[in-house]
């Protein structure tokens, strides 16, 4: 129910089956896919990992990036009724790639090491040659109750190279369970200009803003409400002017 307009629905959130196992002693194997999320048929994931020993293991095909904590919850590990902001809005992304873990997970020192090299396209085309790639990577300690992570992801999904840092800290005893997670974005310009046609000391700066709602198709005139703030505090903040 949306309590606020008083329309009401029935919704399937969520209808996810997977498939794993192993081919052999040291190579397994996952596959998942979600038959109804809100609706819709969603390919989710695809890999094989072959364990290098000494605790590396090496993981190809279709997966999420390692980055975070939160977006690697699955719905059934939700804390609550739906996933936080940093779950769904945070670097959720599952690409095409491979990635080299290194695991500890034994003696007084249990550490979780894992980057990755992605593609950018999109995941609904994997045939898409590029030349610019995703890279991800985080670490995960754990010593008694506690958890520390930390992780760096940057994307390239239009354009413009997006990065972001990401730190964790979580306690957990018994059925009490404490967490704080925060990140951290930038994104880089793709171009800046200076000189002929402009005014002296101005400069042109280009840049690519990505509105994006996991849930629905973002409408024109939301669209253009969210333009309107961001070239109002452009222009108030910083004197910016729109070209």
């Amino acid at each position: 129910m949306e309590t606020r307009d008083g329309y009401s629905r029935f919704q399937v959130r969520n209808a996810r089956m997977s498939v794993q196992g192993s081919v052999a002693p040291t190579i397994d194997y996952f596959v998942q896919v979600d038959f109804s999320d809100a609706g819709k048929f969603k390919f989710l994931d695809a890999y094989g990992r072959i364990a290098l020993g000494r605790g590396w293991k090496i993981q190809a095909g279709q997966f999420r990036m390692p980055f975070g904590v939160e977006p690697f919850r699955a719905p059934s590990n939700y804390l609550f009724s739906n996933r936080s902001f940093l779950g769904k809005q945070g670097f959720n992304y599952r690409q095409v790639g491979a990635k080299l873990v290194f695991d500890t997970n034994v003696g007084a020192l249990p550490l979780t090491l894992e980057g990755g090299v992605f593609n950018s396209a999109s995941t609904a085309d994997h045939n898409v040659w590029q030349k610019k790639f995703n890279f991800a990577g985080k670490a995960l300690l754990k010593i008694d109750h506690v958890t520390v992570g930390a992780g760096f992801a940057s994307i390239y999904p239009d354009s413009v190279r997006i990065n972001a840092a990401d730190v964790s800290l979580g306690y957990k005893i018994g059925r009490w369970a404490f967490e704080a997670e925060g990140l951290l974005k930038d994104i880089s310009l793709f171009d800046v200009y200076e000189g002929r046609n402009l005014p002296e000391g101005k400069k042109s700066y280009a840049i690519t803003l990505t509105l994006q709602d996991d849930e629905k198709t973002l409408q024109d005139k939301q669209i253009e409400a969210v333009m309107s703030k961001v070239i109002t505090n452009l222009t108030k903040q910083l004197g910016a002017e729109l070209r």
